[in-house]
């Protein structure tokens, strides 16, 4: 298997050289490869006792990852020959520059969004402090389930759609504020206060997944600034990333012990952690190959397709809550899912697994190979949309949006962003300021 994902994967690249001439666009894709290629090599080898995969998961994934491709072919035309910047805007690449760090600056001295974020960290903290309790009393599997349903944490099914509306998209703000300033700016109280909330959601049944997003948002705005901007980072820059990574790093080890029922943070903890870290981080990344090969021969079974409901899941959830407010009775197809990837499987030798299916399970749960097909190359086409919007039109919500588009793409191989309300409510936020400073 190792060799055939080196020659499909060198086919992919010499299709990529071909069709792609932006370098930017092409590093970025690249990148969407290289993490799919490593993923792949890893799962080949079954690692920590998984379970083999079929060779017909390793097929619908090249296949999934060609129409992927083929979408941002298929979008591709034209971008060479579209101006810099376009006459409306007027603006240097340092104008631009300019006014990213000042428009960070001016909330790092706005009171008000402080304010309001030391009220969001007050609250978070209190379901913070409920969920830690119940961890201690119920452990790390029956302390998750908190999250879903009414009881100790949320008083009533509208308290959580709040947490889920609200707090999950102050999250995502704050994962993208917390690294825009990592790129652009300086460490500040309100990043602190970001950071600190990023921490305590985080610690509320979402574990270290922020964290790899921070990483991932890093790179993604790093490249912008230093090939598209042409702004090389410091020698005191670097070493500022490179200890922020070791933080987040540390960090993930903290979570890590803390859902072992370990709550002593030394060296031999700290170490013992790595350890068991690595090992996640494997099995977290090639795991979901395994669960997606069980959901895919479950949905084969039943042929219960989702019609694209679920892919869009989040958009979904609004419409079915709107319906059931009104008066029909309608489940969201999240919620008719839910229940089976909140269970937990079995992927291997002593190794149990939920939550984590890939993208593709749900492109093909919306509608077999077909839902593969379309999704994938409406990913592609996206993708090349959003990368043209801000090559274009290189505004600070432009360049938010494709990040968050091509972060999320980047960690397809786990999950997928848009099944969930707060993503959405984000991408809308993000286009009511794009055409409001229009």
């Amino acid at each position: 298997m190792q060799y055939l994902v080196i020659i499909i994967f060198s086919i992919f690249i010499l299709l990529v050289n071909l069709f792609i001439k932006n370098k930017i666009k092409r590093v970025y894709v690249y990148i969407f490869l290289l993490i799919w290629f490593v993923v792949l090599i890893m799962s080949s080898f079954n690692l920590y006792g998984l379970y083999e995969v079929s060779v017909k998961i390793y097929y619908l994934i090249f296949f999934s990852i060609f129409c992927f491709l083929l979408g941002v072919f298929l979008s591709n035309k034209g971008l060479e020959k579209k101006k810099l910047l376009d006459d409306k805007i007027k603006k240097s690449k340092k104008e631009v520059i300019f006014n990213i760090t000042s428009f960070i600056n001016k909330l790092n001295k706005n009171i008000f969004i402080k304010l309001i974020m030391l009220l969001n960290l007050i609250f978070i903290f209190r379901y913070y402090s409920i969920y830690q309790k119940a961890l201690v009393v119920l452990g790390s599997s029956e302390a998750r389930r908190l999250r879903f349903f009414s009881g100790e944490l949320f008083s009533s099914t509208l308290e959580i759609y709040f947490y889920n509306y609200y707090f999950e998209t102050i999250a995502i703000l704050s994962v993208l504020y917390i690294s825009f300033v990592f790129v652009f700016s300086r460490f500040t109280l309100l990043a602190f206060i970001n950071l600190l909330y990023v921490y305590f959601f985080a610690n509320i049944g979402a574990g270290r997944f922020l964290l790899i997003e921070i990483s991932f948002y890093v790179i993604v705005i790093s490249i912008i600034k230093r090939m598209y901007f042409g702004v090389k980072s410091t020698f005191i820059k670097k070493g500022a990333f490179s200890f922020i990574f070791l933080c987040l790093y540390l960090i993930a080890i903290y979570f890590q012990n803390i859902r072992r029922g370990i709550y002593e943070y030394n060296i031999n903890t700290i170490l013992e952690g790595n350890e068991r870290l690595l090992e996640h981080a494997v099995i977290y990344n090639i795991g979901p190959l395994r669960a997606l090969e069980q959901g895919v021969n479950s949905f084969n079974a039943t042929q219960n397709y989702k019609f694209f409901r679920l892919y869009f899941g989040g958009l979904d959830e609004f419409i079915t809550v709107f319906l059931n407010y009104i008066g029909f009775k309608v489940t969201s197809a999240n919620l008719e899912v839910g229940e089976v990837l909140f269970n937990e499987i079995s992927i291997g030798v002593n190794q149990n697994f939920n939550a984590l299916y890939t993208n593709i399970f749900y492109m093909y749960a919306d509608f077999n190979l077909l839902g593969v097909f379309v999704c994938s190359i409406f990913n592609g086409i996206v993708f090349s949309y959003f990368f043209k919007r801000f090559y274009v039109y290189p505004t600070m919500i432009n360049i938010i949006i494709f990040a968050f588009f091509t972060v999320t793409l980047y960690l397809s191989n786990m999950n997928w962003s848009f099944t969930t309300p707060s993503s959405w409510i984000f991408i809308f936020m993000c286009f009511y300021f794009s055409i409001k400073n229009k």
